[in-house]
């Protein structure tokens, strides 16, 4: 088994910022591009909802493709497609074009998602250092998004307002992490280059398929897609509600607002300490539900999160008020996400934890991708308020998962041969 080169053993988590970095960058051109394509708004944030889309498809290919051929050419291969249609997307003459350049960029270069915990594991022996580097992979899938509103925001304004600096944005921050795609060796060992082309198919074709079928099929699996999907989709919605209740509500600039992401990534801060004191209160050798107690703790922060910033959005308090609910969403979102990733990874065999989390991945993805093109919506039409009160209910809806788990996991777990 080989390694990375010592420059590039943070490449998965690299990778991955740079992946989920491009699903909100352009978020904050959407206003030039309504200009200048003259389309509406819904229409014009198709650009976030494709590329997030693509996101969610591309890791079903790109997990087994590594299997047969190796992560290091999938990496390369990826990666290039990345910058080659982020830069596609920067010159397109055509709104057509640039959503088509969006939405194969991240299709092709969602690699990181793909195959970026299994290569942790190649680089990383189990045990408490495999923890620490997974746990960093995964937060970069909920801070590159926090991040890139701000980016963007900032580089749009630097420029004149010009919508394509975004994309060539996305080529800046990808061309480093390509270079170091390109110095990785091979970190696995590729056990089924012999196999026969037609074998290979067969595999691949049973590899796409057995996320979806895992998903239809394990109640366990299921149901922790169902949350987690969920609240990933209620950051995205947060990336246009904040910034629309500070623009119209307290006169915030474009700029202004977009720090109030920031709250979110206190929030990730916060997910990681507590997650932490939880595993350390936990007994290893307990039943494995022990692990979702996180999760718990998650659906009680998330929706207390989404009360307030509803509660404080209605009555006008004052912006460091509402501001400090995302720190509440941030944190419940991201400890829900971890505990179940952690409680997956230890109840199913090894050969079913990749499925299960690119089942978790697809459903995540497709929800950050459809969650902005209705947001704006309910803002304008049922008010702060009341609009965040929807998600807030539908939180209260989901909250019991955890707990039912707890409960019955075990009985469930028996009664599936996958675990």
């Amino acid at each position: 088994m080989y390694v990375f080169f010592a420059p590039t053993t943070v490449g998965p988590d690299l990778t991955e910022a740079s992946r989920t970095f491009g699903t909100s960058v352009s978020g904050p051109a959407v206003s030039a591009l309504m200009t200048e394509f003259e389309i509406n708004r819904t229409t014009a944030l198709l650009s976030i909802t494709l590329y997030t889309e693509g996101l969610a498809l591309g890791p079903l290919l790109f997990a087994p493709l590594s299997e047969i051929y190796g992560r290091r050419w999938v990496y390369v291969g990826a990666s290039t497609c990345l910058l080659a249609f982020s830069a596609g997307a920067g010159a397109a003459r055509s709104f057509t074009t640039y959503l088509v350049c969006r939405f194969l960029s991240g299709c092709l270069g969602s690699v990181g998602i793909a195959i970026g915990g299994g290569t942790l594991a190649d680089l990383w022996p189990v045990g408490k250092q495999r923890g620490a580097a997974l746990l960093f992979f995964l937060l970069m899938s909920f801070l590159a998004p926090c991040v890139a509103p701000l980016a963007g925001s900032y580089t749009l304004a630097a420029h004149q307002g010009d919508w394509r600096w975004t994309q060539w944005l996305m080529v800046i921050v990808g061309l480093p992490i390509w270079l170091s795609t390109i110095l990785m060796q091979e970190t696995g060992v590729v056990s089924r280059r012999g196999l026969k082309e037609r074998r290979r198919r067969t595999f691949l074709l049973r590899s796409i398929s057995f996320p979806v079928r895992l998903l239809c099929s394990d109640m366990i699996v299921l149901l922790l897609t169902v949350h987690t999907a969920f609240a990933y989709g209620v950051i995205f919605s947060f990336f246009l509600s904040f910034k629309y209740v500070l623009v119209s509500e307290y006169q915030f600039t474009d700029q202004e607002a977009s720090l109030s992401y920031i709250s979110l990534v206190l929030g990730y801060v916060f997910a990681i300490i507590l997650f932490i004191l939880i595993e350390r209160v936990s007994d290893e050798g307990e039943c494995p539900e022990k692990q979702l107690h996180g999760s718990i703790a998650g659906g009680v922060l998330l929706l207390i999160g989404e009360i307030w910033y509803a509660l404080a959005a209605h009555l006008g308090a004052e912006w460091p008020v509402m501001m400090a609910a995302g720190i509440s969403v941030g944190s419940g979102a991201f400890i829900l996400f971890i505990s179940a990733m952690s409680y997956i990874s230890r109840v199913y065999r090894a050969d079913v934890v990749s499925s299960a989390i690119a089942a978790n991945g697809a459903l995540r993805y497709t929800l950050g991708a459809t969650f902005p093109l209705f947001t704006m919506q309910m803002y304008e039409r049922l008010g702060a308020g009341w609009a965040s009160g929807v998600f807030a209910f539908l939180s209260l809806l989901l909250m019991p998962i955890p707990l039912l788990l707890c409960k019955y996991g075990g009985e469930l777990r028996r009664r599936w041969p996958s675990t």
